[in-house]
């Protein structure tokens, strides 16, 4: 699904001060659509290795379900209990 393209995972000690740069250089890294940014500063390997409890084969799975399901489709409507109300496409 990613053929092609490279992810960054930028895992890094966060200062405030430095947001603006980092916002500007994460739309720079991702403007040729070939490269993806995980931006988690402050993440710890605690973090990554005990409360995130993935199961990557199925998360895959999940998406392409959902991708052939939405595979024609030009505009989507999402509304939920909690409030939101959006909807994306066309």
């Amino acid at each position: 699904m990613l053929s092609g393209r490279s992810i960054v995972l930028n895992i890094i000690h966060a200062y405030s001060e430095e947001i603006p740069f980092r916002i500007k250089w994460i739309f720079k890294v991702e403007e040729n659509k070939l490269i993806k940014m995980g931006h988690m500063p402050g993440i710890t390997e605690a973090m990554m290795l005990g409360s995130v409890n993935v199961n990557y084969v199925e998360m895959q799975n999940s998406a392409e379900s959902i991708l052939k399901f939405l595979k024609d489709v030009k505009q989507i409507h999402i509304t939920t209990d909690e409030g939101t109300d959006i909807w994306v496409g066309s």
